[in-house]
């Protein structure tokens, strides 16, 4: 067998080894960048501008290594041996990388503190020390497309297929490293040990390829024969000989060390190929092509001078149009991923679905593009087409995307199951984002094939597209989140990226000189008839109010409203809901819904993403009591921040009391615009001079500032919404107890509705770890405030009567429909011995591993926890009169106070704790009225088990009523002596009750009070 023969199936096998190393290069690339970005966006913030900073620098790193690694592999002989190096050193700085986050923790600290940083050298400072993280493993990252681009790249005839698939697979790899990341690495193994897993893969890779690679390369160099073929196992053809590396050799010396791409280039024949490289084999034309091209004495032709001097110019223009391009495709996907998250949430598996989505449309284009590419006689014109045709799908998915909320509906309807719900999330965003990215991909190797026509110098030619297009990337990210989106909205800053690769298309397509006037006319035109038929339909582009409302028509069809039909109670309010404000900002999207309710004003509710944040309807109690509550138990507080704005109801609210200063984090400046709408009950705080509004990440300010507050409020985001749940950790209640003073205290917001028992446990755990004495009071059915201190929380009911005296703080807690100290005590859920006892052994949610982010982004559209949650609380109460100081009243005082809150309780619906304030109020002091209520909560005990018989939950009703009658370290032994049958014989009536409430009803006149409290319907004006 011929030697020719042999060569071929060795060169498939290699190739087909580099393609299976590359993917794996891709998939620990994409964890990489996962991973450090979450890392850094914990230190820097979840800004626009911070996040910005960090794929600047990852990407700015991508750039800087396949621009210079393009210069190297070309004069090195063993590239695909320093591929396998690179690997391990990128594995190996991966295993320093939690060194270098600890200390750019303390130094971010430390330069905040001795500087104090204005906004711009602040951003510098966030600069430097992301380069000093991620520059140096992003740097090699780039480097090895140009390096493996050399090794495989045997012919120019080829360039488009080899260097095309090769891209296309380490696409494949970054699409399946992004997935597993976000769907299943993270949220079962954590930071710490994905981390680890990707750099074993680097390691492998590297220890793989010096396997492989030194004993072929030693015995390549030992064999006199194989000198014409590559340094590299065969990665070379048959026509490379020893006249070829001749003339190269020659070519370089007369550069002097300059390269051009391009340089010495040779128009392809009629085939295609490149006439240097046109015959597989040593045949004597291509010797004296060889010779004739290596001869220095030889004077080109005019024509060839000619030829030579516009190839060049070619190619720039090639190389800005691939820049312009990767500018646009950038713009696209922080687009889409913000007209996405509107209708498939903004949960951390949503934007792995958009990444993985976006990623996988570019493998399957570059991919389909790589096999055909070599074919296309004029690269030139087909790159313009392809830019034409990407406008093209961009537009098409914007006129598709008008049908996403209802697509998403009844998918969710056909698959309701909540295991499906990332599914579904993966077909919606294919459906919306294959016909642009398909288009996107396929520009990568058709540029390759207009720039690559020296094959000595592949490697340069693909190190400078690569480069390009990636700082092209950088400047559209940079223009889309802070000028273009601002400034015009998403849908127009698409449509201004499509007009832009329209006119990238229309330079390219006559940048091909040899292609007819007619052919080039044509596909001018259809661009612009495509361009102008959307620009001129009024209807391309669905209604932003269908967007807005996705969210929450998706949460009523969980809970039974028939959404899908146009005659419905539901689409009927929905159709007379009014957009009163709307404004796409530089981190979300805001605006404020107006919902009619017959002919009376409606109820006004601000979204962010898509999502009910705050209203002043349902949400207003939350609202008021996350500001009220830490004041009343810590009454002597006057320096305060909010992290949240919101409606600007909190602050408004905190007003009331003598603060001397407040301090307010907001991420979004749109969301401080927005809430004007609800001056009516705030006037107007920000104007306020105690207010002072920071447009910040409440996490980053908190890591920066140096100063110290009596009061924390923490009024984020719902949980489920990336970046919100790192405001749930333990690292951040120990960065929150750090900026509060000795006795300092930190409200809480935590809602109860869609978060399970088990993520419940996980935060009250993190909470509890750095924080001696956790105290969680309701602020409506469905939230809660928990209070967390380093001192004891007790109320002071002395104290609370004085502050019921102000008109101002009684006016405020009214909206809250509190208006005693009793109806306070009454919201008590959890007292510290209660926290304390119900997270035991159970681990504290950490940034490491987020069990909150990951278990509601599954859960939080599909399934509700209110019931469940309910009988955790019930079980882990306490004593909630144990945490009162009653200061020097009477007994009897005492008892019949706690009995006015036992009915505050029955008021709220909280049975359990009625039932807990009554027996403490016999246990002090037995009265009449403790004993009806204890009558009327068995008899309400009994009708209530009836119904969750007949609803087969029985057993969660048999836990909650053990909870009151069972005995643990935090609960009182109930009365053994039965229901009262003669009220007569009855200890002396508590007539203090009887003048404040009235007579509490007797057991037969009750027959009707008795209700069940099942969980709320929804609200679609409230946030939770």
């Amino acid at each position: 067998m011929s030697a020719e023969s042999e060569s071929k199936p060795f060169h498939r096998e290699m190739f087909l080894l580099v393609l299976a190393l590359f993917f794996a290069s891709g998939f620990s690339s994409l964890i990489y960048q996962v991973v450090w970005t979450r890392h850094l966006t914990l230190i820097f913030g979840s800004t626009t501008f911070a996040t910005a900073t960090v794929l600047a620098v990852f990407m700015g790193g991508l750039a800087l290594g396949s621009f210079c690694a393009g210069r190297i592999a070309d004069k090195v002989s063993r590239p695909f041996l320093w591929y396998g190096i690179l690997e391990g050193i990128i594995g190996l700085w991966a295993l320093i990388v939690p060194i270098l986050l600890t200390i750019s923790v303390s130094s971010y600290r430390v330069i905040w503190e001795l500087t104090h940083f204005d906004f711009f050298a602040f951003s510098l400072l966030r600069l430097a020390l992301a380069a000093i993280i991620l520059l140096l493993p992003t740097t090699l990252m780039g480097a090895t497309l140009p390096l493996l681009s050399k090794y495989v790249t045997v012919s120019l005839a080829t360039v488009g297929d080899r260097v095309g698939t090769i891209y296309a697979i380490n696409t494949l790899g970054a699409v399946c490293g992004a997935a597993q990341s976000g769907l299943i690495l993270l949220p079962g193994l954590g930071l710490s040990t994905t981390t680890l897993i990707a750099a074993g893969l680097n390691v492998f890779l590297c220890l793989l390829v010096l396997y492989i690679g030194t004993p072929k390369d030693a015995e390549t160099r030992a064999d006199p024969s194989s000198k014409s073929n590559d340094a590299e196992q065969g990665a070379t053809t048959k026509d490379s000989n020893a006249a070829l590396e001749t003339s190269n050799s020659k070519k370089k010396k007369k550069r002097k060390g300059k390269h051009k791409i391009a340089d010495d280039a040779e128009e392809p024949d009629s085939t295609g190929q490149s006439k240097d490289t046109a015959a597989a084999s040593e045949t004597s034309p291509i010797a004296a092509s060889v010779a004739a091209s290596s001869d220095d004495t030889t004077q080109p032709s005019d024509a060839a001078r000619t030829k030579r001097a516009k190839l060049p110019n070619q190619i720039y223009v090639a190389l800005a149009a691939i820049a312009i391009s990767g500018a646009a495709a950038m713009i696209y996907e922080v687009c889409w991923t913000r007209a996405l998250s509107m209708v498939i949430g903004g949960s951390t598996y949503a934007f792995t679905v958009m990444l993985s989505t976006f990623l996988s449309g570019i493998f399957l284009g570059s991919f389909i593009s790589a096999k055909v590419v070599d074919r296309f006689r004029q690269p030139y014109l087909a790159f313009g087409v392809f830019q034409i045709l990407v406008a093209t799908g961009c537009l098409t998915s914007l006129v598709l995307c008008r049908y996403l909320p209802t697509w998403n509906l009844q998918l969710n309807e056909l698959l309701p199951n909540a295991l499906f719900s990332v599914w579904i999330r993966f077909i919606l965003a294919e459906a919306m984002l294959l016909p642009l990215t398909l288009f996107l991909g396929a520009l990568f190797p058709i540029v390759i094939k207009c720039t690559a026509s020296d094959i000595e110098h592949i490697a340069s030619s693909v190190g400078t597209v690569y480069s390009a297009n990636t700082m092209g990337a950088i400047v559209g990210s940079i223009l889309a989140g802070f000028v273009l989106i601002p400034q015009f909205g998403v849908e127009k800053t698409m449509v201004i990226a499509t007009g832009v690769n329209m006119l990238v298309g229309t330079v390219m397509i006559f940048a091909q000189q040899d292609a007819k006037l007619m052919v080039k006319l044509a596909c001018v035109f259809f661009g612009v008839i495509v361009f102008s038929s959307f620009i001129l339909n009024p209807y391309a582009v669905g209604d932003k109010k269908d967007f807005l409302l996705a969210q929450s028509t998706r949460r009523a069809m969980r809970d039974g409203y028939d959404v899908l039909n146009p005659k419905s109670n539901w689409s009927t309010v929905m159709a007379r809901t009014q957009l009163i404000y709307y404004k796409d900002g530089p981190c979300s999207n805001v605006a404020i819904l107006k919902f009619a309710e017959g002919d009376k004003v409606g109820t006004y509710s601000l979204l962010t993403n898509g999502c009910v944040d705050a209203s002043d309807g349902a949400d207003m109690s939350q609202q008021v009591l996350l500001a009220s509550y830490p004041m009343l138990f810590r009454p002597n507080s006057r320096r305060a921040c909010v992290i949240g704005w919101g409606s600007g109801v909190t602050v408004a609210e905190l007003l009331n009391f003598p603060v001397t200063t407040i301090t307010a984090v907001e991420l979004e400046p749109a969301v401080i615009e927005a809430a004007k709408t609800f001056n009516r009950h705030t006037h107007e705080p920000e104007k306020n001079p105690r207010v002072k509004v920071e447009i910040n990440d409440g996490r980053n300010f908190l890591l920066a500032t140096t100063q110290k507050f009596d009061v924390i409020i923490s009024e984020p985001s719902n949980p489920w919404q990336v970046g919100v749940c790192n405001l749930f950790t333990s690292e951040y209640f120990e960065c929150v107890k750090d900026r509060l003073t000795p006795d300092g205290v930190l409200s809480l917001w935590l809602q109860l509705g869609e978060i399970s028992p088990d993520s419940i446990r996980a935060v009250m755990s993190a909470l509890n770890g750095q924080f001696k004495y956790c105290l969680a009071l309701a602020s409506d059915q469905s939230n809660l405030v928990i209070l967390a201190s380093q001192k004891p929380l007790a109320a002071n009911y002395q104290k609370l009567e004085e502050v019921f005296r102000d008109p101002y703080v009684t006016r405020a807690l009214d909206k809250a429909k509190i208006t005693t100290p009793e109806g306070v005590l009454a919201r008590i859920f959890l007292t510290p011995s209660g926290v304390s006892y119900m997270v035991r052994g159970f681990k504290p949610n950490t940034d490491n591993l987020n069990v909150l982010e990951y278990r509601i982004g599954r859960t939080y559209e599909s399934m509700t926890f209110g019931h469940a949650n309910g009988v955790l609380l019930s079980e882990n109460m306490g004593t909630p009169s144990g945490y009162v100081d009653w200061g020097d009243m009477s007994k009897e005082k005492i008892a019949a106070t706690m009995a006015r809150v036992a009915i505050e309780a029955t008021k709220f619906g909280h049975l359990t704790a009625a039932y807990s304030w009554a027996r403490s109020s016999m246990d002090t002091n037995p009265n009449n009225v403790a004993k009806r209520i204890l009558f009327w909560l068995e008899e309400e005990d009994k009708k209530r088990t009836d119904t969750a018989r007949a609803r087969g939950e029985i057993e969660s009703l048999d836990l909650a009523k053990r909870a009151r009658t069972t005995k643990t370290d935090a609960t009182i032994k109930p009365d053994q002596s039965g229901k009262p049958d003669n009220a007569a014989k009855l200890e002396t009536p508590n007539t203090d009750v009887e003048q404040h409430y009235g007579t509490f009803p007797r057991p037969e006149n009750h027959k009707n009070a008795a209700k069940s409290y099942p969980t709320p319907e929804p609200d679609l004006t409230r946030g939770n």
